[in-house]
């Protein structure tokens, strides 16, 4: 199972090679996640779509909650969904998945560029 940033799911959806061999596995995401998905795709003029992610949100608990506080405090320039997403995949014990530069180097994290 693979955290997926909203980065993941716009390769996948641009047909990135480099995320080919994450096409078919085991794949969760949050509500957040799926916001700012909806959110890029309307900025691009395309149709938003964000059903196509219901099948892979994970409602955030409470635990996980805190946690993103704790990781948002420290990098002040990461989102709130990109934190609470990371916060997810740490919780899960699980790679989160992001070609997003500000993950870059850190724990935890499959970082792959489109």
């Amino acid at each position: 199972m693979f955290f997926f940033d909203t980065y993941a799911f716009m390769a996948l959806d641009g047909e990135s090679r480099n995320y080919e061999r994450f096409k078919d596995v085991e794949a969760i995401t949050t509500r957040f996640n799926q916001v700012e998905y909806g959110w890029l795709k309307i900025k691009a003029g395309k149709e938003t779509n964000v059903e196509r992610l219901e099948p892979y949100v994970y409602e955030v608990n409470l635990e996980i909650i805190k946690i993103s506080l704790k990781i948002r405090l420290k990098n002040k320039k990461m989102s709130m969904p990109d934190a609470i997403g990371y916060a997810t995949a740490l919780f899960l014990k699980i790679p989160f998945i992001t070609g997003d530069d500000d993950f870059k180097g850190m724990p935890n994290v499959e970082f792959v560029k489109e």
